[in-house]
């Protein structure tokens, strides 16, 4: 037996909302099969928000500091609009009306998250 601890590889944002229907966009970070909000860690979760979808992967502080960076500008970019100006959070863009699961592809993709 080896005393090597084993591996956990985590997923990419788009690896957890693979599809439209693990997306969700209702003020939550994850909902389970009734549509009801619960944390991104919980087993029973089945769609999660851009941020559910890393705080999902359970990353380091560390690392969800750089993952936010990365999308902040990602948004800022997306939206044409400086970062240091942007009015809009991954919060927000994630649940605006107007925001669509291929926008979000696209935001996730260019950010590298």
């Amino acid at each position: 037996m080896s005393d090597k601890k084993k591996e956990v590889v985590k997923k990419t944002v788009l690896e957890v909302i693979s599809d439209e229907s693990k997306w969700c966009h209702d003020g939550g970070y994850a909902n389970d099969k009734f549509g009801e909000t619960i944390g991104a860690c919980t087993p029973d979760a089945i769609c999660w928000c851009i941020m559910g979808a890393i705080y999902n992967q359970e990353f380091s502080s560390s690392e969800i500091d750089s993952k936010v960076l990365l999308l902040d500008k990602a948004i800022a970019d997306f939206t044409g609009r400086p970062a240091k100006e942007l009015t809009m959070s991954i919060f927000e863009f994630n649940d605006a009306d107007d925001t669509t699961y291929e926008m979000i592809c696209e935001v996730v993709e260019s950010a590298g998250v």
